[in-house]
Parts: structure tokens; C-alpha cells; sequence
């Protein structure tokens, strides 16, 4: 796990699954449903990047910072990332979550390249972490395959 300090906080590269990270909450397009409802996702309308805060006690992560799904081209995509993570790190910053797991927004559906979306993250994070009133501690960005965490490693070692 490669891990690097942005001001006070821990970002760390993890290659898992997220809904298994012990943090205060997972940021995801996905509705995480129990029992019966198991199955059941519901997804925003595309280009809502309204964020929701939903408690989770059947996962590790207290809370889903549920966010809308972002559907990407090369050219409108970083816009849409950009304000995507702003409103994430935002609700995290107003919720005062210490400890947060990301994954690499847009990339998956969406397309969009891992290495725009690693400058985009990082360079909102550290925004955010500026911030005088900053609660974030760590910040773990998940990735569910080895090309994504080496790109998004090397764009952090650079950075």
C-alpha cells in the first residue's frame, strides 16, 4: 500500500474492495441495500452531483457518501469529476469525517483516464485539506485493479 501526506492527512493507495474499508464513510454511486432489498441500487440522474450521507451499519464504513453516477467523455468528464469530488470532500469536511475511502470516480462506466482522474482527486483533495477547519485524517483512494492503483501511484509520487 503506498501512502503519502498531503498537510495533516494520510492519503493511501489501496487495490480491494471498498465496502470492506474501516472508515468513517465510502464514497459510492451505489445504494448499499440489507436483507431483501439486497439486490436494489439506485442510481441519480446522471449528472446530479448532489451528495447524499446515508448511515451503513451492515458495513464497515459508518456512512456511503451516496453521489450520482458520472457518465464521462475526454472532454466534458474532468468538469464533471471535478465538481463531483468538491461536493464529496465538501459533505466529508461539513460532516467532519476524520477518515474517508474513494474510489477512482468516472473511470469505470464513465472511461474516463485514470491519470486525469488521479490529478483532479489529488489536487481537490489537497484544496480541501488546506482548509483551516480540515477534520480529514486519511484518505484512502480504492481500486479494484493493478493498472488503476500503479497509474494513480505514479501521479501521486509526482505529485
Amino acid at each position: 500500500m503506498k501512502e503519502k501526506k498531503l498537510g495533516s492527512t494520510v492519503v493511501r493507495l489501496l487495490q480491494g474492495d471498498i465496502t470492506t474499508c474501516d472508515v468513517d464513510a465510502i464514497v459510492s454511486p451505489v445504494l448499499f441495500a440489507e436483507g431483501e432489498d439486497a439486490n436494489v441500487t439506485q442510481m441519480p440522474e446522471p449528472g446530479d452531483h448532489d451528495v447524499t450521507l446515508i448511515e451503513t451499519p451492515y458495513l464497515k464504513a459508518r456512512f456511503v457518501l451516496h453521489t450520482g453516477a458520472v457518465e464521462t467523455t475526454t472532454t466534458a468528464g474532468a468538469g464533471k469529476i471535478r465538481r463531483l469530488i468538491k461536493s464529496v470532500l465538501a459533505e466529508a469536511q461539513q460532516q467532519e469525517l476524520e477518515t474517508l475511502a474513494i474510489p477512482p470516480l468516472g473511470t469505470g462506466l464513465g472511461r474516463f483516464p485514470i491519470e486525469k482522474c488521479a490529478e483532479i482527486l489529488l489536487s481537490e483533495l489537497q484544496r480541501s485539506v488546506q482548509m483551516e477547519n480540515n477534520h480529514l485524517r486519511k484518505v484512502i483512494f480504492v481500486f479494484d485493479n493493478q493498472k488503476s492503483y500503479k497509474t494513480f501511484e505514479q501521479v501521486l509520487a509526482h505529485f
